[in-house]
């Protein structure tokens, strides 16, 4: 248990020259591969196309127009960025319940991040009453199409108890998906409930893993969190040079009274080359781009 618990805050060969299987599963087979190509070739995907590149253009009147006719055809990509475009007032007047609507629309049809942002209008209020319970069926379904976002959420929310019964390990799992796609702040509080032992086992050295990863992104909370368990010599051997590093880069983004005090006791322990070599290493760090 840690000393500073208010610092560590899964054959034939058709016309295309495709190999399928023969016998009576072909045409079964080959009808769903011409499904699956005309819907790519419908007028509704051509829209989508055209209406994503002028949208990355920036010409938000052309895309507006195409993603409205691909969305009436129920292209649920289309759905969705209408859902954005009305979210960020591109190329309309901002309306967070016209997002929704759209958003809706995109999310009813398993679209992942029209789920995910279904889910924070819910959290958040906004163009909908708000509502945690909501939000939290949101974040799942869309966490279990793999959307990273989305699974932090639902593991913050089984942490929090907010929309749903609190869970911690629950939590965990959310956690460790969102966490192993790179999700700086999961792989913080993944780490945290490493450290204090809740809805896994307590492991100070898996603790240290996760803040490393977040740290690594420019993670402040676990920048901190990190330099304390190398200073104090948890989780693994002591590192003083490391801990200071860590402690020295975590106090130039945000202010922290204890974080300060552990960096000025490690000091009198440290030597003057190392404090030194320390101060170089955080002058030479620069933040990972896995975020």
């Amino acid at each position: 248990m840690s000393s500073h618990p208010a610092v560590r805050s899964h054959l034939q060969t058709n016309l295309s020259g495709i190999r399928v299987p023969s016998g009576p599963a072909t045409a079964v087979l080959l009808s769903s591969w011409i499904l699956v190509f005309a819907m790519a070739a419908s007028p509704a995907s051509a829209g989508f196309r055209e209406g994503r590149a002028a949208f990355r253009a920036g010409d938000h009147e052309t895309a507006l127009a195409e993603f409205r006719q691909a969305a009436g055809r129920g292209h649920a990509a289309s759905q969705y960025f209408l859902g954005l475009m009305y979210r960020r007032g591109r190329g309309v007047s901002k309306d967070y319940a016209e997002a929704a609507r759209w958003y809706r629309m995109a999310a009813e049809q398993g679209h992942p991040r029209a789920q995910y942002w279904l889910g924070v209008l819910y959290r958040r209020g906004q163009g909908v009453t708000k509502d945690m319970a909501e939000a939290f069926q949101w974040f799942r379904k869309a966490g279990e199409r793999g959307n990273k976002h989305a699974q932090f959420w639902a593991g913050r929310m089984y942490q929090t108890g907010k929309g749903v019964e609190r869970d911690f390990e629950q939590a965990v799992q959310w956690y460790r998906k969102s966490a192993e796609q790179g999700h700086a702040v999961a792989q913080n509080n993944l780490g945290y409930l490493y450290d204090i032992g809740k809805g896994v086992r307590e492991d100070e050295a898996e603790a240290r893993v996760w803040y490393g990863k977040a740290a690594e992104q420019g993670q402040p909370t676990s920048q901190r969190n990190l330099g304390i368990l190398l200073s104090e010599g948890r989780g693994g051997p002591e590192d003083l040079v490391e801990g200071h590093k860590w402690l020295t880069i975590s106090l130039t983004k945000r202010p922290h009274e204890e974080a300060a005090s552990v960096l000025d006791s490690i000091e009198k322990r440290m030597t003057w080359d190392e404090i030194a070599e320390a101060k170089k290493r955080a002058e030479g760090w620069r933040p990972s781009s896995n975020r």
